[in-house]
């Protein structure tokens, strides 16, 4: 869901753009909304076939990257090859790996391919834990305060790397000249 989240029902009872709402049996509850009305919540849906993006083991990734010609971006934002990265966090791991988001998966060599199947863990566990640390015990939904490079408001990276934009497949992707080009 590209721009979801969640709002507690004590707070506002009935919330712009539901999908679903949640109620409690003692009371409280919250609503799952969805600003871009694109999102299509599934009760038991089938299993999905393509695994989840923390699940991957070197060998599957290496292959998957060997077989395809696609745009590296738009390859790592596939939930039907690779779930569970979107849009920000492919901006966040492909700036982690050295990467240019515009690369050309098959093109991209061993060792910047092994860099990038760490980057995705590494990227992905600290999001979780950043997300969980600000969160508490409240649910709040995602928070993006932490992204290196994936925000309008970043001029320049932590190392002084000017951040630059352009879209990919009709999404704003965040880069550096820094992140290595792979044709």
């Amino acid at each position: 869901m590209l721009r979801g989240e969640l709002i507690d029902l004590a707070l506002n009872e009935s919330p712009r753009f539901q999908i679903m709402t949640f109620h409690f049996k003692g009371g409280g509850g919250f609503a799952v909304i969805d600003l871009q009305k694109q999102a299509t919540p599934t009760l038991q849906p089938k299993a999905a076939d393509a695994p989840d993006a923390l699940d991957i083991d070197a060998a599957y990734f290496t292959a998957l990257l060997a077989r395809k010609r696609s745009v590296i971006k738009t390859l790592l934002m596939d939930q039907k090859l690779l779930r569970g990265i979107g849009n920000s966090y492919a901006d966040e791991i492909l700036y982690h790996a050295g990467i240019s988001p515009f690369s050309t998966a098959n093109s991209i060599q061993p060792k910047a391919v092994t860099k990038l199947f760490t980057s995705i863990r590494f990227v992905l566990e600290k999001a979780i834990r950043d997300i969980a640390e600000a969160n508490g015990d409240e649910l709040k939904g995602e928070l993006k305060d932490f992204m290196e490079i994936h925000s309008a408001k970043l001029k320049l990276t932590a190392k002084g790397e000017v951040i630059k934009s352009e879209k990919i497949g009709g999404r704003t992707t965040y880069y550096t000249e820094g992140q290595e080009l792979f044709n």
